[in-house]
Order: structure tokens, then sequence, then C-alpha cells
């Protein structure tokens, strides 16, 4: 039963579809750990939605923090509390631009939480549940929390202000940082797990760290800086193994900082999709989301100027363990073509993961276990495989069958995968196909095609989007079977 080589793998569009045609959309590869798997790695679904929230009405989530034991979002123009049901709260308004809200929670010492919108920066005393203003009222894009003190960026006027120490409520406008190393304005600014403050330019960056001196504490940290911009000023996420972002240096790509000096962790196929992506529309408005499950941590670039395909999305993937890239997206029905991944703010609260999105005023639960999307439709996944080719020799491929998790589908319904072969190495498509992949109880069922031809540079690609969570193991070649009547002799002799 020979296998079809890289048949499980993730995406990877080379600048010549028959130097590699490989895509992946709402999958993930996932490698199997232990000694006994059957096979290597497999493609696995990635979340469907249930909605959990109730009370809001306002829509557009724009940024959600955790403070304590205490969850809020800034949806549209209003803070909103959730309790543990979902129920919400309105805690005030605020300012709105077409920027994220960025939200920080101040610990137990200064009890606060910290809201940047529309320019403005915003305290919300978690005491007595007050939302005020601060003196900062325009042009601010991002906030922070590092040892004890709010840290306000404004790219206008290129300073990062500090508030006083332990109070996100006051600032005070001589003191903040400012940009004296390298002559490009900075776009951008986070605070990394170790409460380093990451300011990043059109061309460079640098690090700024608390020395415990003075009333501005902050210095420049030596060694830690270089020639990588930030492309859009909210490309960017901090995880556990470092920062990364969609970084510029001579082209966009995306880096990762872990621990030191970044380097480029996007391939050579995801930067040329980049490029495309920057000469076709725009990739200064991109956005950057961080969501984690199943062991995995995920972070996903989506780019809302991009128009997507029937087989191209505005959002790609790197699973930041494995650097394995993917692609996420939702299908619209009516075009007939993807769009960006709709988790526009993701958290993790009260034991689930959650997000908001750009358009309603629902919080999701992010569930592996559901394979809809926020309009109840079965969430559209797809694989094209790597070309399959011999000195472009014609060889007949009688079968192709999938192995996959069967017979997991709803009582009703009766789950297909559609497959299309490519006889020029993935450049034109035939004729869909399918086969059924099991109703419920089904499971020795077989999912597999015949009679495919004999192309010379043959490239597979499977679609399903039924609501069940399959997953796909691998794909064999013409593994035709000794029917079960007949011996090796009689087989020869005939």
């Amino acid at each position: 039963m020979p296998e079809w080589p890289g048949f499980i793998g993730g995406s990877s569009p080379g600048t010549s579809l028959v130097q590699d045609a490989e895509r992946t959309i709402n999958l993930y590869v996932e490698r199997m750990e232990g000694a006994g798997g059957k096979v290597p790695q497999a493609l696995y679904p990635v979340p469907g939605y249930t909605a959990w929230s109730s009370g809001v009405t306002t829509v557009g989530t724009r940024g959600m923090c955790a403070a304590g034991t205490r969850r809020f979002a800034v949806i549209g123009n209003t803070l909103w509390e959730f309790n543990d049901n979902g129920a919400a709260t309105s805690r005030g308004t605020v300012a709105v631009d077409g920027n994220p809200a960025q939200m920080v929670y101040g610990g137990v010492t200064a009890n606060q939480l910290g809201i940047c919108s529309g320019g403005a920066v915003y305290s919300f005393a978690l005491g007595t549940n007050i939302l005020s203003a601060t003196a900062l009222v325009s042009g601010y894009t991002h906030l922070g929390f590092a040892h004890g003190y709010g840290v306000a960026f404004n790219p206008t006027t290129g300073r990062a202000q500090l508030s006083s120490l332990n109070d996100l409520a006051t600032y005070g406008l001589a003191t903040f940082l400012q940009r004296s190393r390298f002559p490009d304005p900075w776009q951008a600014m986070f605070v990394d797990q170790n409460s380093l403050i990451w300011l990043i330019g059109t061309e460079s960056f640098e690090v700024w760290y608390d020395t415990g001196q003075g009333t501005q504490p902050f210095a420049v940290l030596d060694g830690l800086n270089g020639l990588y911009g930030i492309a859009a000023p909210f490309a960017y996420a901090v995880t556990q193994y470092g920062n990364l972002w969609l970084g510029l240096s001579r082209g966009p790509r995306v880096v990762l900082a872990g621990g030191g000096t970044p380097s480029p962790i996007s391939t050579y196929a995801i930067n040329t999709e980049l490029a495309r992506f920057r000469r076709t529309a725009t990739i200064a408005n991109a956005e950057a989301v961080i969501n984690g499950d199943n062991g995995h941590t995920w972070v996903t670039f989506s780019f809302p100027s991009v128009t997507g395909s029937d087989i191209d999305t505005p959002s790609m993937t790197v699973d930041v363990e494995s650097r394995s890239w993917s692609h996420r997206g939702e299908w619209d029905t009516g075009t007939g073509q993807y769009g960006i991944w709709a988790p526009r703010a993701i958290g993790d609260w009260f034991g689930w993961p959650v997000c908001g999105d750009r358009v309603t005023g629902t919080i999701w639960r992010l569930d592996p276990t559901v394979s809809t999307d926020r309009n109840g439709n079965g969430i559209r996944r797809l694989r094209q495989s790597p070309g399959l080719t011999d000195e472009h020799k014609r060889h007949p491929i009688n079968r192709i069958e999938l192995l996959m998790d069967v017979g997991v589908a709803g009582q009703d319904l009766d789950p297909q995968v559609i497959l299309q072969m490519a006889q020029d190495g993935g450049v034109t498509f035939g004729n869909q196909r399918q086969a059924g992949w099991g109703r419920v109880g089904q499971y020795r069922k077989r999912v597999f095609w015949t009679r495919l031809g004999a192309p010379a540079d043959a490239v597979a690609r499977v679609v399903w989007s039924d609501a069940a969570p399959s997953r796909v193991l691998a794909a064999w070649i013409n593994n035709q079977e000794i029917p079960s009547d007949s011996s090796p002799l009689q087989e020869r002799a005939a």
C-alpha cells in the first residue's frame, strides 16, 4: 500500500505551483509523540464556535482581558464585564476607532484595568467599578504594564508615556520614553512576559528595561536591538516561547525573538505570499491573535484588505511549537470564497478558550469537538497535496484512499469528501468527485475513489464541510486488495 508522500502536512504554496502546491485550510498538523502510532502525523480540525454570552447590545469585539477572577471585553464603544455564565454587564463607554482596543490588568496592588481605545487611555477601578478617562486623550494606540507602571504609546509624538507607580489612572506628561538610538519612528509597543518594553519602528527595534532608579526608571537594554521593523502596528503576539511580529527587513516576514535577537520563522513560501499581499492590497492593517489548545500555541496573522478565494485565505497561522504553517478562514457561502478567520480577540475564560469577532457582539467558545462556524454552517476544510511525479512518466492511479476518522458524524448526516485531481502540478483541477466518510456508527467505512487516470504530475485536493470533527491521517495510492476467494497462485495464473 504505497502512501502519497507528504500528503499530511502544512501550507507551502510555492511561487511555482509545479514545485509545491501544498495548502492546508482550517486544519493543523499534529505529530505523534508515541512510538506506537500508525502514522507519524495527522491533520486535525481547528475548533468551531458555540455562542456563550448574553446581554451584549453593541457589536464588534475589539479587545479582551482577564483581571484576577474577573473578565472584560471592549465591544464596540462599551466596556462589558462577563460572569461565569456569560451574562454581560455594561461598565461604561470609550472612544472608538478602527484599531483593536488595548487592555491591561494592573495587578492586585493597583486593582485597576487600563484601556486604550479610540486614541484615549482609560482606567477602570475594580473596587468601585468606575470607568474614568486619564489625561491621555488623543493619539494613543498601544498600552502595556511593566513593573507597576502603565506604558501608553503615541506614534504621532513618538513617546511612550509612563503612569504613576501602581496607578493606571494618573499619567505625568513629563515622564516618558523616547527613541534616540535609531532614526526610524516607532510604530508599535508591547510588554513581554519578562516585563521588558519592546518598541518597534519601521526598520528597527529596541528593548527597554527597568533600572530601578529615578522617576523614569527605564533605559535601553544594550545588545537587544536590531534591524527588524514591523509591517503593521497590531501584527504582534507575546508567547511563552518569545515575541512574534510581522517584520520588515528587505521584505515582509514573520520573526520570533525567543530570548534574544529575532530570526525569521516564516518559510520562503509564506514570505512569498506576504509579498503578494503587499503588492496586491496592503499589509499595514494586519493583526495577530494568539490562542492555544490541546498543547498547541498558535499565532494567526489576518489581512483584512486581502481578498480570499475558494482555495486561498487572508489568514495564516503558525504553530509556534512545531513551526508548521497553515491557513484559517471563514467560508462565505454567498461568494464561494474564504474570508479572514473570525476571531479578533481571544482569551481563556472560566476554563474555556473564548473569542470575540469583528461584526457581532457575541463571545464564542472555541471548541475542538464542534465543527460549525458562527452561522451554524459546517467549517470548510481543505488539504491540497504536494505533487506526485516521476520524471513525468505516466503512472495509472486506479485508486486513492484516505485514512480518516469515520462514523463520527451526527445522527442525520451522510458526510461527503470531495476530491479533485490536477494533472499539471496543481495549476488546473478536474471535476469534483464525492465519497462518503460514514454515517454515525459506520466505523469500518472506507473512503476512496477509483479510475483517476494516468497523470504525469498529479496533485490531489480534498475538501469537506460537514459538521463533524473528522481527522485525516494518511492517503494511499493503488491499495487494491486481493479478493478473499483468490489465492496467490490463482492471481498469478489469471
